[in-house]
């Protein structure tokens, strides 16, 4: 059976919705999906922000947006970030943030500080 790439996917993880096109990223295991996501959101608890690099659809954004303060994913497939910004709206969040680039770029800006300090 074939998906086609157009048709537009809905899955339920924990408490939220998610919607995206068949032909972008999702991750590919629902049975997994609240023990998954539950696992990666505990291992940053304890920090205020979140960036969700490689964010797709905004799977882990979302799912963050219950324990960071702000939380903020970023994408290269502009389709995949305009589904991450719908699935925030339906999800009634506000603390969420999603930008279209290079998720290697965000490491620019620290790379280039660490070469201007001292070595301890």
């Amino acid at each position: 059976m074939r998906t086609d790439p157009k048709e537009v996917i809905t899955e339920l993880v924990g408490k939220r919705s998610y919607q995206f096109k068949a032909r972008d990223f999702f991750q590919n295991n629902p049975h997994i999906f609240p023990i998954f996501v539950n696992y990666i959101i505990s291992q940053a608890k304890g920090n205020r922000f979140l960036v969700d690099a490689y964010c797709g659809s905004g799977l882990f954004t979302i799912a963050g947006s219950d324990v960071f303060e702000s939380c903020l994913g970023i994408e290269v497939n502009a389709s995949a970030v305009r589904w991450a910004q719908n699935n925030a709206l339906i999800n009634g969040l506000e603390n969420t943030k999603f930008q279209v680039r290079e998720a290697q770029k965000i490491f620019d800006n620290i790379i280039s500080l660490q070469q201007k300090l001292p070595l301890l």
